[in-house]
């Protein structure tokens, strides 16, 4: 089975992977827009990509949700990972770090999120998380159920 090849063209994104079968190797070819109701589901690649960038920081986990992975900071949602993109939520500390970062849907009918561009960067990511941290809305408690 051949490598996937993600190509990224404006609104869209183009997943080819080239599959062999017997003597002949067939292209698949799936393009899914990132907006208007096209889904496509993050990679563990680009999860594993991510959580590496995070390494420095103690208690990230994640948790997989209908093909998306949420990301927690010391058990507080700091954002996810959608269509392969790090996504943090637009609250004022993460906007003062990234002023000209863009808002974007990480899907249809969501809150609109901040783009996370510099995810090379380890060091601006791990500030973030930490800039961010205190204002993050408290993990919710879990309601005991009682018979």
């Amino acid at each position: 089975m051949g490598i996937p090849i993600f190509i990224k063209l404006s609104n869209k994104i183009s997943l080819q992977q080239d599959i062999d079968v017997g003597r002949k190797t067939l292209i698949l070819d799936l393009i899914t827009a990132k907006t208007g109701g096209g889904f496509m589901a993050s990679s563990k690649t680009y999860l594993d990509f991510i959580l590496e960038q995070l390494s420095e920081l103690q208690d990230i986990r994640y948790r997989a949700m209908m093909g998306e992975f949420i990301i927690y900071y010391r058990d507080k949602i700091v954002g996810g990972i959608y269509d392969d993109r790090l996504l943090v939520k637009a609250i004022p500390s993460a906007i003062a770090y990234m002023p000209n970062a863009s808002y974007e849907l990480p899907y249809q009918g969501a809150k609109e999120m901040l783009l996370v561009d510099e995810v090379d960067d380890k060091a601006f990511i791990t500030g973030l998380f930490n800039a961010i941290y205190d204002e993050l809305p408290a993990p919710k408690s879990k309601k005991i159920k009682t018979n």
